[in-house]
């Protein structure tokens, strides 16, 4: 039995898992280590710690508390996220714990496959020892007399990721077919060849609303070449009015000082335009800001147009034309 501050042999004292835990939260990369403690590969070693001890503090809610879970999907550019809430008892109390399920890269990008990465992903988050850094030892699982080890561990987080995929009752994806299919797929709905119902308690696919208004607006627009060119000369275009407040620190701020004056103005005023190309709500929510802020728009081209007598302006004066 330890005492004090006693420690088991070859583990570091809490201090240095404090100062690990600290510079990872301050963003402090472990490449170069940590004066006092070492070099990446001890710093890494306790980072990993660090991340296990979550893991299993979530995994351990999850299969012993949780009485209902939902997760949120979301993937791009061959990265599979997934987020988690689960609601459970506890002492009498309800209570709730929410978290990243995990990652999973480089899988295929159709519906069964997200369905797939998605198993994948709740397998590894209830699996101990994923990931772990050579030079870690830990206890070893029993060895059953009819299988190994890893047999045995294998075995286990099957059963432990069956016991957390049977309490999903609601699921998150944005928009696109194969991530609505794969949450069809993974609740039994698709009648398809192997079809394997993974989530037989899945009641709810929700479709979250800045994607699905993303393509709600691009579908309609597509099929008229007047709303493309609108389109794109008002919000899309590198040149537009939309593109020129949202990358330049100097009209985004003149913008949010029009804002400040535009009578009945909702809530506290806007500061930007939310005019990111690559992002999903940038496609819905500049139109609203353009209907709700209409006057800012065109005090700040006024600006443009008799403040800058280069391209900006020749830019500022197309605005009007549109």
């Amino acid at each position: 039995m330890l005492s004090g501050n006693q420690v088991p042999w070859g583990a570091p004292p809490t201090d240095h898992f404090r100062l690990v835990w600290d510079s990872l939260r301050n963003g402090v990369h472990l490449a170069a280590g940590i004066e006092g403690i070492g070099k990446y590969r001890k710093c890494n070693k306790i980072a990993w710690c660090l991340y296990e001890t979550l893991r299993r503090a979530d995994a351990d809610f999850l299969l012993h508390t949780a009485q209902t879970i939902w997760l949120a999907r979301d993937a791009r550019k061959q990265r599979l996220l997934i987020r988690f809430r689960a609601v459970g008892f506890k002492g009498g109390e309800i209570v709730s714990r929410v978290g990243v399920l995990g990652q999973y890269k480089d899988f295929n990008t159709d519906a069964t496959g997200i369905a797939d990465a998605t198993i994948a992903i709740v397998k590894a988050s209830v699996t101990d020892g994923i990931d772990k850094p050579a030079g870690i030892k830990d206890c070893a699982p029993a060895r059953s007399a009819s299988g190994t080890t890893a047999q045995c561990a294998l075995a286990e987080s099957e059963i432990r990721a069956t016991a957390v995929l049977t309490k999903v009752e609601a699921l998150t994806v944005d928009a696109a077919a194969d991530e609505v299919l794969a949450g069809e797929i993974m609740r039994g709905r698709c009648n398809m060849e192997n079809d394997t119902i993974a989530c037989p308690n899945l009641k709810i696919v929700v479709r979250d609303k800045t994607h699905a208004s993303r393509r709600t607006t691009q579908k309609p627009e597509g099929c008229d070449v007047f709303l493309v060119e609108l389109v794109d000369n008002l919000f899309k275009g590198k040149h537009s009015i939309t593109q020129l407040i949202h990358h330049s620190h100097v009209w985004s701020a003149h913008f949010a000082s029009y804002v400040q004056d535009v009578e009945n103005k909702v809530g506290q005023g806007i500061k930007n335009v939310k005019g990111a190309k690559h992002r999903h709500e940038s496609a819905a929510k500049p139109r609203g800001r353009l209907v709700l802020y209409m006057d800012a728009y065109i005090q700040t081209a006024i600006h443009m147009l008799h403040g800058r007598h280069d391209e900006v302006g020749k830019h500022a004066s197309d605005f009007w034309g549109t």
